[in-house]
């Protein structure tokens, strides 16, 4: 699940052009590693994000709603939502 997640940030970010240099795909595991309080048992990995990401996803970017209606449709087609921890990260669960 985690390269299909994968695929899914990397088509939105590069049709709405959304810097990625302060976002990364965590593992499960890796996230794990982490031990945080939220998003534990998310399925296929854990998003984490700053800069443009973090613009779009809490409301700050100009195309925010497009795009995380697309980003929204995008994990559907997979079987997946997404849901945040924190400002700063989502994870992803089964529809």
């Amino acid at each position: 699940m985690y390269e299909k997640i994968k695929a899914v940030i990397e088509k939105v970010q590069n049709k709405y052009q959304i810097d990625s240099t302060d976002s990364r795909l965590l593992t499960v595991e890796e996230w794990e590693d982490r031990e945080e309080e939220f998003l534990n048992g998310s399925e296929g990995g854990v998003f984490i994000f700053e800069g443009h990401w973090y613009q779009v996803i809490n409301g700050y970017s100009k195309f925010d709603s497009q795009v995380v209606t697309e980003f929204m449709n995008e994990l559907a087609e997979i079987g997946l939502y997404f849901e945040q921890g924190h400002a700063w990260n989502c994870g992803f669960y089964k529809v």
